[in-house]
C-alpha cells in the first residue's frame, strides 16, 4: 500500500470513530431512532467481507445521510437532536 493510501485510510478511520467533536443529527429524531438507523447502516456497511475500511466508512456515512442524518458539532445540536438556532449574531 502506498503511503498516501495508508494516510487516507487512517484519516477516514479516525473520522469514523466515536469522536466527541461531531454528532449525528436529524430533526425530530430520538436516540432510539438514531440507534435503529445506525445499526441498519452499520450492517449495510459491513455486509461485504474484506471490504477496505475506506469503503465501509463511506457506505455508513452515505446510508446515514440517506436516512436524513447529518453531522454537526455538539454545540450546534440540541438535546432532542434538533439543531439549535444560531444566536451569536443577536
Amino acid at each position: 500500500m502506498k503511503r498516501w493510501q495508508l494516510a487516507l485510510a487512517f484519516l477516514l478511520l479516525g473520522a469514523c470513530a466515536e469522536d466527541p467533536g461531531w454528532v449525528w443529527v436529524r430533526n425530530g429524531a430520538t436516540q432510539q431512532d438514531f440507534s435503529m438507523d445506525s445499526g441498519q447502516c452499520k450492517a449495510q456497511a459491513f455486509s461485504a467481507p474484506g471490504m477496505p475500511t475506506i469503503q465501509v466508512v463511506l457506505i455508513y456515512h452515505s446510508c446515514m445521510q440517506g436516512k436524513g442524518w447529518y453531522q454537526t458539532a455538539p454545540e450546534h445540536a440540541g438535546v432532542d437532536g434538533r439543531p439549535q438556532p444560531d444566536l451569536s449574531s443577536r
